[in-house]
């Protein structure tokens, strides 16, 4: 029989019989290890679901807006913003703003869904025929 300063303990660390019983390990969730004693269910892994995305690239709309191409400006009013033209829209070359408006489509954040919205509605509605049907083929890329 061993003497009180010689006895040695035959498995020491983390896992031991004599470690602290407030030490548990940790394991998979809906394991048999789950069921044992002295073991806590490790975390389902965090899901980015609920965190924000970023576009990858800048539309083209966005783009031409910010360097100033469109002849538009945000209007704020009592009942909304809206959409307030430099320039009259029989003036406007139709071939060009078309498809960047159609790109804008893809826009998310909200300025730009708004003056797209409304840009697109305004172009259409008071556009000519002959000025529209020249840019369909062109406005087939920006919805694909």
């Amino acid at each position: 029989m061993p003497t009180s300063g010689t006895w040695k303990v035959p498995f020491s660390g983390k896992y031991g019989p004599y470690s602290n019983e407030s030490s548990k390990r940790i394991v998979p969730a809906f394991s048999v290890q789950s069921l044992q004693s002295s073991t806590v269910v490790q975390a389902p892994p965090k899901v980015h679901s609920t965190q924000r995305r970023f576009q990858k690239t800048l539309t083209t709309f966005r783009r031409a807006y910010q360097r100033g191409d469109f002849p538009i400006a945000l209007s704020h009013t009592a009942r909304g913003c809206k959409l307030a033209w430099k320039v009259g829209l029989d003036t406007l070359d139709y071939a060009y703003y078309l498809p960047l408006f159609f790109d804008g489509l893809r826009e998310k954040e909200h300025p730009y869904v708004l003056l797209v919205a409304h840009g697109i509605t305004d172009l259409l509605s008071s556009g000519e025929s002959g000025k529209i049907l020249p840019a369909v083929p062109q406005l087939i890329i920006p919805i694909k």
